[in-house]
């Protein structure tokens, strides 16, 4: 069963500005799913893409993304509990939402499937998508410290498919 999707908006993400991006944000209608340039929605959604597809589509442009933005996106996301022992930030869940098998194998109302989420996105999520930059100094400081809280990169083997952790 597929879960609902979680919504990271608490405070919307800073206005884009940057002329690259600017130019990416208007010609992408198809990353805003039709929503207006002025929803928040919208900008939440695009600065995600960017992060997890946009800079290697657009490689060209190099990675114009200001850290006003970076730091929006690698926020602890609002409204889930923080219990991971590696926290799990407004970009983790944008790519969540944006993937249906991200939302089948990971349900994330429940805390063994938020341990074993941030577990993927250590372990093939962040390397499959070079998000290291996107990593606040406590996501950093959790991969320094093994054993610390949860310890999702030590403790638990993602379930396979078909069954599930207790």
């Amino acid at each position: 069963m597929t879960q609902a999707a979680h919504s990271p908006i608490d405070q919307p993400a800073p206005e884009i500005t940057q002329a690259p991006l600017v130019f990416v944000w208007l010609a992408r209608g198809d990353v805003r799913q039709g929503l207006p340039t002025t929803a928040p929605e919208a900008r939440h959604r695009f600065l995600a893409w960017w992060a997890l597809f946009g800079r290697a589509e657009y490689a060209h442009l190099g990675d114009p993304l200001p850290a006003a933005h970076r730091a929006w996106l690698s926020a602890p996301a609002p409204g889930l509990p923080q219990d991971t022992g590696f926290p799990i930030s407004r970009l983790m869940i944008e790519a969540w939402n944006w993937s249906a098998e991200l939302r089948e194998r990971f349900p994330l109302d429940r805390r063994e499937g938020r341990i074993a989420f941030a577990r993927w996105f250590i372990l093939e999520g962040m390397v499959d998508h070079d998000l290291g930059s996107f990593l606040s100094e406590e996501q950093w400081a959790a991969i320094a410290t093994p054993g610390a809280g949860a310890g999702p990169y030590t403790h638990l083997t993602l379930p396979t498919q078909g069954t599930e952790e207790n």
